[in-house]
């Protein structure tokens, strides 16, 4: 996992409850507990307009498997590999030059991620669970 800043993981630990709600929505239980496949984490982008508004599917699978492989945990991602992946897709789809200008660092970018596009919003996570 990559070293977070303080203030990254200060956002992280704000939404902790939100976000585990929505990992939780999104997951399977597996043998180890719950977990986040690759296809439910494309789900998940669609559901919150990340995916075909800011990212590709390639971009979504590259970093999912990106951060399967750093975390070392083969095709499913726990919470923490969940919290992992957000911080990589906020970073690629932010890091574009469209949008490297207006967030230039890490925490800029996740902080959109978590609030602008709502990933952090209980309730975007209603209307995303109404739409089931």
């Amino acid at each position: 996992m990559h070293s977070q800043s303080k203030h990254v993981q200060g956002l992280f630990a704000k939404y902790h409850t939100a976000l585990e709600h929505v990992f939780n929505h999104y997951s399977a239980g597996g043998v180890d507990g719950s977990t986040v496949s690759a296809m439910q984490l494309l789900r998940m982008s669609q559901d919150y307009d990340l995916h075909p508004t800011f990212l590709t599917k390639a971009e979504i699978r590259m970093a999912f498997s990106e951060t399967a492989r750093v975390m070392g945990t083969g095709s499913d991602l726990d919470y923490n590999g969940f919290i992992e992946v957000l911080s990589r897709i906020a970073i690629v789809a932010l890091s574009k030059p469209v949008f490297s200008h207006l967030y230039p660092t890490e925490a800029d970018k996740i902080g959109v991620l978590l609030e602008m596009w709502g990933v952090a919003d209980p309730l975007k996570l209603q209307q995303v669970q109404g739409m089931m």
